[in-house]
């Protein structure tokens, strides 16, 4: 097939002139006959920036030996046995960030790439900073004037995904670039921020299906999936599966996978229509495949069903533990303003108004120079009120510099590193305490990631406190519908785009993370200001404009008479957030001295 001569339209968007750094990962299972073509399609790239890798799933074939001999120039990463298509392309992509790329491109290996594909991929996203992934424009390799993916769709409501333009000729609609419901793992260029935020393909899925998941998980972040026609590339289609273990397996996990994918991310209303569709579907296959001799196909249709029923058990479900809300401005615009409006001394004022403080002063009063960490400080509200309490050695973690350096400024004793608090600077059991308020409750894949690196850095013994806003009965009955009605106006109506801003928990949501990431709860309780204090609220006043006063967290006279009635009721049905207290399983371990030396070298 003659790739350079192929027609290609006027350039839409020209690749930067400082070309960030792409790693391919290419996938590959006894795909010798076809990896050698989309190397050889990768070496003729006119991209300057690129990184190979090859991840190969226990192949027998000679596709290790071809890679070795002939392109010396990728790395190769063998695996013992096929992990499946979401560990192993998992693996590559950690191994192209690791090598400081800036992007990673997800390429199947029975593909091949237009020359100048990867620039344009690069170049769209690049121009769109809230895009999460983009996916070229693929063809058939036989024919191969005739689509198999121009954009992506998918609904709920059927479980049925779609390629635009599949098996039809090319045409000039199909040559604008646009957003889209999921986006192609054959091949799809993801940004390190966004891989980052939303995670890897979930390694429950092994195989089918993956990209959906992942696309209704970036989507739910606020990001944005693309489709640019103008990156090119050819495909064959299921190459890997079909030769080495048939159609049978490739029905088998697109039943389980399909149901999966409704379990985690669907709503009882979709399951009313998807249910009977898609086992009209079903029924309609196995039916099918059992008149056209294929019994052993027919029969993984059942045993799919079945397999399902024990893997939703392992499935994480956030959108049933958790309940996003959402705002119509530029996420990370929104994120300055909050902290630019902020005022430290007022904030150190608040924190020896809140029930968070009595529960910290009766643990750490029988501890003896504790080391304590708050895993997404901010501007060192806690970080500040606990250095001048002399509780112990404070250090807070932060990855927005303009907070710290105002921590600093205000507070020069108080010690705060810049960091991810996915990925803290410090070794494993470093603190005795870990303190997080009001921060897991913004990664898109759920809190386990943060809550497992808290867990490594406590120490046998130390204790986590944990807050996160609560959906409480005022959110549940009344916030939420009214907020969803008005903002499904803007998307739909106005045609406003919706950028994550947090999820709000369930009591029984937050308890099941915090014990599915090794920690055991000792104690639940509602996280807002002291009783006495009617005139302090977190819940009412970031929910209910009306009842606020002149000050953050201050009420009106109107949100003091509910604040009252509330708490002779019960405090939890007003609580703006859940306290979690939980405990690092193990022995106490003896290195006190060692973890305060250890705390002031980090804090220089």
């Amino acid at each position: 097939m003659d790739t350079v001569n192929f027609p290609m339209e006027a350039q839409a968007v020209a690749p930067s002139a400082s070309a960030a750094r792409v790693g391919v990962v290419v996938l590959n299972w006894n795909g010798c006959e076809v990896l050698r073509e989309c190397l050889s399609s990768l070496a003729s790239a006119i991209y300057p920036a690129l990184d190979v890798i090859v991840v190969d799933n226990g192949s027998t074939d000679a596709s290790c030996k071809v890679v070795a001999a002939e392109f010396p120039g990728v790395l190769l990463i063998r695996n013992q046995e096929n992990l499946g298509f979401c560990v192993a392309n998992n693996e590559g992509v950690a191994a192209a960030f690791e090598r400081k790329n800036d992007y990673a491109l997800i390429l199947n290996n029975d593909t091949v790439l237009h020359p100048e594909c990867i620039g344009r991929l690069v170049a769209r996203l690049q121009a769109e900073p809230d895009a999460a992934a983009v996916s070229p424009k693929i063809y058939f390799w036989q024919p191969n004037d005739r689509i198999w993916f121009a954009g992506g769709t998918f609904s709920l409501w059927t479980g049925c995904n779609g390629h635009v333009g599949y098996r039809k000729p090319d045409k000039p609609a199909w040559n604008a670039p646009r957003s889209m419901d999921f986006i192609c793992a054959c091949a799809m260029l993801v940004s390190r921020r966004a891989w980052q935020e939303v995670g890897g393909f979930d390694e429950l899925l092994f195989r089918s299906a993956e990209d959906i998941d992942w696309s209704l998980r970036a989507r739910r972040a606020g990001f944005r999936l693309l489709y640019e026609p103008e990156a090119v590339i050819w495909h064959r289609g299921s190459f890997d599966i079909l030769r080495n273990e048939g159609g049978g397996r490739q029905t088998y996990f697109y039943t389980r996978n399909r149901l999966a994918v409704m379990w985690k991310h669907a709503r009882w209303r979709h399951w009313l229509t998807f249910l009977p569709c898609f086992g009209f579907r079903c029924v309609k296959q196995a039916v099918s495949e059992t008149i056209a001799g294929n019994s052993d196909t027919a029969r993984q249709i059942p045993r799919a069903f079945m397999d399902f029923a024990r893997l939703r058990l392992r499935l994480q479900r956030w959108p049933r533990e958790a309940h996003a809300v959402y705002n119509v401005r530029d996420s990370r615009q929104q994120w300055r303003r909050a902290w630019r409006d902020r005022n430290l001394q007022r904030e150190l004022e608040l924190c020896r108004h809140r029930e968070l403080r009595r529960h910290l002063a009766n643990a750490l009063s029988s501890m003896r120079n504790p080391v304590i960490v708050e895993a997404g400080c901010g501007n060192g509200a806690w970080v500040a009120y606990l250095q001048e309490d002399r509780r112990g050695r404070v250090i807070g973690v932060d990855n927005y510099l303009p907070a710290l350096q105002e921590l600093k400024r205000r507070a020069p004793e108080s010690a705060a590193v810049a960091a991810d608090v996915r990925h803290m600077p410090f070794p494993d059991g470093f603190a005795d305490v870990c303190i997080s308020l009001g921060v897991v409750e913004h990664f898109p894949g759920g809190p386990q990631q943060v809550l497992a690196e808290m867990c490594r850095v406590l120490r046998p013994g130390g204790l986590l406190f944990l807050t996160v806003p609560y959906y409480n009965w005022l959110r549940r009955l009344f916030i939420h519908p009214l907020r969803a009605a008005y903002m499904a106006a803007l998307k739909r109506v106005l045609r406003r785009p919706l950028h994550f801003v947090e999820y709000r928990f369930t009591h029984t949501g937050i308890v099941r993370a915090t014990a599915a990431a090794g920690l055991q709860v000792r104690e639940v309780a509602t996280d807002e200001y002291d009783r006495a204090e009617a005139g302090l609220s977190l819940g009412l006043y970031v929910d209910l404009p009306a009842f606020r006063g002149k000050y953050p967290g201050e009420l009106n006279w109107l949100g003091r008479m509910l604040r009252r009635l509330g708490n002779a009721v019960n405090p939890w049905l007003i609580s703006g957030g859940v306290l979690v207290v939980a405990q690092r399983q193990g022995q106490k371990a003896g290195t006190a001295g060692m973890r305060e030396l250890l705390a002031e070298a980090v804090a220089q």
